[in-house]
């Protein structure tokens, strides 16, 4: 019977344990880290971006390994993304334009007869030709 009727364990090393659910912590570490980096390269885009817009568009570092000496050097210029026109698809039949290879599918549907009129067409010549 519990303890005062409250359903209280006054003895804490008698706990039910609970079962741990299967977890890979490793691939958890791994996620966490992959958010942290995307997070950081978002940051230092936004940082260089910001730089370039101030003006700041040549950077040089200068460094010493092993007695010799190395310079780097980057230059940043600024390119505007191409500017695609939207694809257009077009109908062999009648020259009519849609937005999208399906409304240009169902639209074909208009201009071919459909396969149970080819079916019976077929087999309206077989009779006649048939002996």
């Amino acid at each position: 019977m519990a303890f005062g009727g409250w359903g209280f364990n006054p003895d804490p090393m008698n706990v039910p344990k609970k079962e741990k659910p299967d977890r890979d912590e490793q691939l958890e570490n791994l996620l966490g880290n992959l958010l942290v980096a995307k997070y950081q390269v978002a940051r230092l885009e936004d940082k260089v971006t910001q730089r370039v817009y101030d003006g700041y568009k040549k950077s040089t570092f200068v460094f010493k390994n092993n007695d010799t000496w190395y310079k780097v050097s980057i230059n940043i210029d600024k390119q505007e993304p191409e500017k695609k026109e939207p694809e257009e698809f077009k109908c062999s039949y009648c020259d009519e334009k849609f937005a999208t290879d399906i409304e240009l599918g169902l639209h074909h549907n208009i201009h071919a007869p459909s396969h149970d009129e080819d079916e019976e067409a077929n087999l309206d010549q077989a009779l006649e030709t048939s002996p």
